[in-house]
């Protein structure tokens, strides 16, 4: 991981990672208040911006995501340069998009600078038919240490809740805390394998 500075950011770089399949375009949309985006189609990458209030400071977020199209893979070096974090995103109604998650990791482990903070986001888990047991995913964070959130992308509070999560953990690392209690208020504008992880 590359190094970064001590400073309290003022701007977070947030990343929205994952397989095509795992709702992380939707669950953009839904932060972004439902508006529709056009893909990058040169660049693979597309990226928001918005303004959050956390506690009494104003937070600019700059929202990337790779606009969910697998060859855009190897567009790492500049998606991750000067980041904070990542929801990195897979569907329990979806379990290719579990199994890819040790790649995504990887990816994370090899470019993510110093202090970068992940959540897990499970969408899907309402659907009727799910393919990846809950249970399953929570023994997957819990043996990779990462914080697993369930993410309803069609219901704003929801969405709002993980995008708070993020941003809740990457300022608690800079600030050094162990926990914050701060709310966000909208201003304006190992691996899993089929092996390891059976599922159901």
């Amino acid at each position: 991981m590359e190094e970064a500075s001590s400073t309290v950011p003022s701007l977070l770089k947030i990343l929205l990672i994952g397989d095509m399949d795992s709702d992380k375009r939707r669950l953009l949309q839904t932060y972004m208040g439902g508006q529709e985006f056009t893909d990058n189609d040169t660049l693979g990458l597309d990226y928001k911006l918005k303004d959050v209030m956390y506690g009494t400071k104003r937070i600019e977020l700059e929202l990337w995501d790779t606009a969910g199209q697998e060859r855009f893979r190897s567009v790492t070096a500049s998606y991750y340069r000067d980041a904070h974090g990542a929801l990195l995103v897979f569907s329990l109604a979806k379990e290719t998009t579990f199994v890819s998650l040790n790649y995504w990791l990887g990816e994370i482990e090899d470019n993510a600078p110093v202090k970068f903070q992940v959540i897990l986001v499970a969408t899907g888990y309402d659907d009727d038919s799910p393919q990846v047991r809950l249970d399953i995913a929570e023994q997957f964070a819990q043996e990779k240490n990462l914080k697993l959130v369930k993410c309803n992308v069609t219901d704003p509070a929801s969405v709002e809740s993980t995008f708070s999560a993020i941003i809740e953990t990457i300022m608690s690392s800079w600030e050094g805390s162990q926990s914050v209690s701060e709310s966000i208020r909208i201003r304006v504008s190992s691996t899993p394998t089929k092996r390891e992880h059976k599922c159901c």
